[in-house]
């Protein structure tokens, strides 16, 4: 592909998108999208959070091929949704790394149930907060656990 057909549509994309030279995993060129979330600059392994995740990244072949990878951001680590297909520019081979979605890496369910227990039984005693968090768990939704004490009902 012609380098100069190439950067006119790169430099456009509205999603962040990073060549990345094969051998050595350094970012070539980013995007302004990518550059606005601080992606343009060093390797590769300066971004992505484990050095599995930056090979995987590096090994795609010419088929676009999806992955995820955790991406440090300034100060956060996000989850990103990748598309990745290695790309011949002007004889130079690179990966050509598009990032579909970012998002913050979720909670564990049992993160997610403590939460919510805490929520609804916060002022309660522990008793009723483990009892509420024993019946989410064992019931497996909380839209059905009902605990009734003393004229005070709870409905998860």
């Amino acid at each position: 592909m012609d380098e100069i057909k190439f950067t006119e549509v790169f430099d456009v994309w509205p999603l962040p998108a990073i060549l990345a030279d094969n051998r050595t995993g350094r970012i070539i060129k980013a995007n302004q999208t990518a550059s606005q979330l601080g992606l343009s600059a060093g390797a590769l392994s300066d971004i992505v959070e484990h050095e599995s995740a930056v090979k995987s990244l590096l090994s795609a072949g010419m088929t676009p091929a999806n992955h995820q990878a955790n991406i440090v951001t300034g100060s956060s680590v996000q989850v990103a949704s990748t598309v990745v297909r290695r790309v011949c520019i002007s004889g130079q081979d690179m990966q050509l790394i598009v990032i579909t979605s970012m998002k913050e890496p979720g909670q564990d369910k049992t993160d997610i149930l403590a939460t919510l227990c805490e929520t609804f039984a916060g002022d309660q005693k522990n008793a009723l907060r483990s009892f509420l968090q024993a019946s989410a768990m064992d019931v497996g939704a909380f839209s059905a656990a009902v605990y009734e004490k003393r004229k005070e009902r709870y409905i998860i």
